[in-house]
């Protein structure tokens, strides 16, 4: 399907907090460069009992192929009008890509409902779907992660080309949401968005407004 002039569009609720992305097309920053900061993954690896996620900083000058899962960050509120400087749609349809320790889904065609013991992006988060939200929806553009050989793994990222904050941003989040970011009801049971509410977080009760 061939398209002209291709412009993706997304809300951003909160600045500098990760979400991921997955496009049918290719995409280059150099008109948004002072609105979003993207990256990709370059691979995830196994290394003595953890599991490693390389993501390296998009620059402004290059153009990332369609079909591969990205992290992407506004710098401020609001909705983002993103030029991708192409024309060309690919194929419309759920993708895979596999590396040597995980492998992404790209949810292309419609809201898919997540499956348990999939990683995914939530509020900034690296969050494992829990059993008791088996049906979660995941919104179009975005992936989930399957970790091979069974969740449970320690995970870490590595930013490269990253200034200092930024890599401390995506870093964080993702290492800290996998070991200390799960959220359960005050009855103990684990949940994966909190809606208005009292929860416990990180073995302390919090309240979501």
């Amino acid at each position: 399907q061939d398209a002209k002039n291709i412009t993706y569009v997304r809300e951003f609720k909160a600045a500098n907090k990760w979400q991921s992305l997955y496009l049918p097309f290719s995409v280059n920053l150099e008109n948004n460069k002072a609105d979003v900061v993207l990256a990709k993954v370059d691979d995830v690896v196994e290394n003595n009992g953890e599991l490693v996620i390389n993501i390296v900083k998009v620059s402004a000058t290059e153009t990332v192929e369609a079909c591969n899962p990205l992290f992407i960050a506004a710098k401020t509120v609001g909705v983002k009008n993103i030029n991708t400087g192409v024309s060309t749609v690919e194929s419309p349809n759920d993708r895979g890509n596999v590396y040597s320790a995980a492998e992404f889904t790209g949810i292309l065609s419609e809201a898919s409902a997540g499956k348990a013991g999939k990683y995914v992006m939530s509020g900034g988060e690296l969050c494992l779907v829990p059993q008791s939200m088996n049906n979660l929806t995941l919104g179009v553009n975005r992936w989930a992660m399957t970790v091979n050989g069974g969740n449970g793994v320690r995970i870490r990222i590595n930013a490269e080309g990253f200034y200092s904050d930024e890599a401390t941003a995506i870093a964080s989040a993702v290492a800290e949401s996998v070991e200390n970011g799960e959220i359960f009801s005050i009855n103990g049971a684990k949940v994966k968005d909190a809606m208005s509410g009292l929860y416990i977080k990180g073995g302390k009760k919090v309240y979501v407004k």
